[in-house]
């Protein structure tokens, strides 16, 4: 899934996870209104949901309205709990990570700071990784500035990452729970 939201209005989560669309509407204790959905080619339910009271949330914790560059995880970060912060790192790979079949994980953002953030986090749960850009590919126009991807490669890592971190959609839960092998 994605997430977005313009000036001074209510986040939208946009994804087609149904552990994650159950979550908001089975679990989660904000008001959620779906604005738009359809059935995918890969025949899966994609919804975007609005959620409505967390834009106060957002700002206790300083996030509210960040954009492209300006994304930064909270500022008290560091004073968050062992639960919280891998609930949060397992967010944050749900959305834009990737396990590959050779076993490596990987995040990627258009922006370097972000993954700085992430990689700090990690690294105090002896996860190492390490930040490369990705050239664009002029050929397809979404990719035309490059990203940039942490990347987690060796053994000791990964499998403190399977260790600290869980993912919510079953696909890449079962894919980290099988890492190993």
């Amino acid at each position: 899934g994605d997430g977005s939201y313009g000036f001074d209005k209510t986040p939208i989560l946009s994804n087609c996870e149904p552990e994650i669309n159950c979550y908001l509407h089975c679990i989660l204790p904000y008001d959620v209104v779906t604005e738009k959905s359809y059935i995918t080619k890969d025949k899966k339910d994609y919804e975007e949901n609005r959620i409505k009271g967390i834009c106060q949330e957002l700002r206790n914790i300083g996030i509210y309205g960040q954009t492209k560059d300006k994304k930064t995880l909270p500022l008290n970060i560091h004073d968050y709990s062992y639960n919280t912060i891998v609930e949060l790192i397992g967010g944050l790979f749900d959305t834009d990570g990737y396990i590959s079949k050779n076993g490596s994980i990987s995040i990627t953002s258009a922006y370097k700071n972000l993954l700085l953030e992430i990689q700090l986090l990690l690294q105090k749960l002896g996860i190492h990784g390490n930040i490369i850009f990705k050239k664009p590919n002029f050929k397809n126009p979404i990719d035309r500035n490059g990203c940039y991807n942490l990347e987690i490669k060796d053994k000791d890592s990964v499998l403190n990452f399977q260790k600290h971190i869980t993912f919510y959609p079953r696909e890449k839960h079962n894919r980290l729970k099988n890492i190993h092998n």
